[in-house]
């Protein structure tokens, strides 16, 4: 077993010091094994980001970890068990509490593993060497893979062979570049970069669901376009959508969505970041079945899809010279607040100017009441029309009628226009 070297302390940042933290540390020493902190929580810690998620490594076998949290009042979740991680739950808090392992077998998805005593082993099958830092409850960081350096120099590094590590689990490749438009401020490692581009091919084996999960995770990075441009140079892009041609994309529309959400306050979307990428390529007749494709691709949910061919294909018009009535109507038709600000945004970004105009009417679902349709079926049915489809056709045409008078109209006047229809 190598020794750790005691590279540098992390302090007592809150998150370690948190009620929840202390309690399931507590615990788990009660069982006479050592335990530590590893992972993002640590490598967040040296970069002076904020740490959302804790996980916890420790040599105590999973059964033992959850007979000792369970001695203690802690509630598990055992969703990861199979890969040696027990989720306690304590505090309002989630923390993954995994033991030290390595993999034993692996297919370029998932990996078969083996528990173990060895810190090192369990460092070594870890994907880069930011993420294979430990730190004791003292606050003390282990590192015996150059992770330290590494954060210091903001590079993003594989640990071994890069070819080698990524074989293991292909989805390995998007996540390199996903911490890449995260953490890297420097030129990336060149050999990892190759590497890459070599097993790109293997992405197709990937799921979806696994895909979309890091795929989106990299479009909200604080500027994803200069790594996205660099996937499309070792053709990554075109691998993983072989339906159109990313190699000469332009990418000045995403790059005015980014600006756009800084000065709107924005927080990122994924899905409105993925449109505005996407927008360029819709230009022929083939484009629906593109972003079909793409869609399908990725797993996306029903609702995802339909906000992201909302933005794509400009289904609604809206421009920041709409008064209040018309962006009133397209409120209306969305029947949506989230989605009326995100068309607002996006053609906010798709002008690229700092109009004031857009933070009114980004601001209209808070300040402008929505009206609604004041008659229903039964009352169409009151006037004497039998049920079926002519209910449905009355209500609409009454219903644009409505619309094309800006909602002026109440439920008396409405239901006499129904009444001419009636009589013509």
């Amino acid at each position: 077993m190598v020794s750790f070297s005691e590279t540098t302390f992390i302090g007592s940042p809150d998150w370690m010091t948190s009620k929840s933290a202390r309690r399931i540390i507590r615990a788990l020493k009660s069982g006479g094994q050592p335990v530590r902190f590893v992972g993002g929580c640590v490598r967040d810690s040296l970069l002076g980001k904020v740490v959302r998620d804790i996980d916890v490594a420790t040599p105590e076998k999973p059964e033992n970890v959850i007979k000792i949290l369970g001695e203690w009042g802690v509630s598990v979740n055992l969703t990861g068990l199979k890969y040696g991680t027990v989720t306690a739950e304590t505090e309002g808090q989630q923390i993954d509490i995994t033991t030290l392992r390595v993999d034993t077998r692996t297919d370029g998805r998932w990996a078969e593993v083996e528990f173990t005593e060895d810190w090192y082993a369990d460092a070594r099958r870890r994907d880069f060497t930011m993420n294979a830092l430990y730190c004791d409850p003292d606050g003390r960081i282990h590192d015996v893979v150059g992770g330290v350096a590494d954060i210091k120099a903001k590079r993003v590094r594989f640990i071994g062979d890069p070819l080698t590590r990524i074989s293991e689990d292909y989805l390995r490749l998007l996540r390199f570049f996903r911490f890449i438009a995260w953490y890297n401020l420097g030129l990336p490692d060149r050999s990892a970069i190759e590497a890459c581009g070599v097993a790109a091919t293997y992405l197709s084996t990937i799921s979806g669901e696994r895909i979309w999960r890091e795929f989106s995770r990299l479009l909200i990075a604080p500027d994803p376009v200069p790594v996205l441009i660099l996937m499309g140079k070792y053709s990554i892009i075109n691998e993983l959508f072989p339906y159109a041609d990313f190699t000469s994309l332009d990418n000045k529309l995403l790059e005015s969505m980014v600006r756009a959400e800084k000065r709107h306050d924005a927080i990122p979307n994924a899905i409105r970041r993925l449109a505005a990428w996407l927008r360029p390529i819709v230009t022929n007749n083939r484009s629906q079945q593109i972003i079909e494709k793409i869609s399908n691709r990725l797993a996306l949910t029903k609702s995802e899809r339909l906000q992201l061919e909302q933005l794509v294909f400009y289904k609604y018009e809206l421009r920041k010279e709409f008064a209040v009535n018309q962006c009133r109507k397209v409120r209306y038709f969305l029947d949506d607040p989230f989605a009326f600000n995100e068309l607002a945004l996006f053609q906010a970004a798709l002008e690229d100017g700092n109009h004031k105009s857009w933070e009114v009417i980004m601001q209209l679902p808070h300040t402008d009441p929505l009206p609604v349709f004041p008659i229903r079926g039964e009352d169409i049915l009151a006037l004497g029309v039998k049920q079926g489809p002519r209910v449905g056709k009355l209500l609409a045409e009454t219903e644009e009628w409505w619309l094309q008078r800006n909602f002026l109209d109440d439920r008396k006047s409405l239901l006499n226009y129904v009444k001419t229809l009636l009589r013509g």
